[in-house]
């Protein structure tokens, strides 16, 4: 993991907002997703930038679903020809 970033509402107090962060330092991923709270992910992703090759492996078995799939480098930006202007 490269980064996490925490946005905490004024609900919370500053000692709250230290054990939710002292508990993902401690436990990472596992402890957001198998902890023993109710919170929900609004938002994650992973980005992957090319060229490069990639498997897709299911994610209970962990077999091979597509072997590698090729990853082209991501394409200049150009604002005129990002959406809105863009006709794709």
């Amino acid at each position: 993991m490269c980064a996490c970033d925490f946005e905490f509402d004024e609900t919370f107090t500053d000692e709250e907002k230290q054990e939710v962060e002292d508990a993902w330092r401690d436990g990472g991923v596992g402890w957001l997703f198998d902890g023993e709270h109710d919170w929900e992910v609004e938002h994650d992703c992973v980005t992957l930038y090319g060229p490069f090759k990639v498997d897709i492996v299911d994610d209970e078995d962990y077999n091979v679903i597509e072997e590698d799939i090729k990853l082209e480098p991501r394409p200049k930006f150009v604002a005129t020809n990002a959406w809105p202007f863009s006709d794709k």
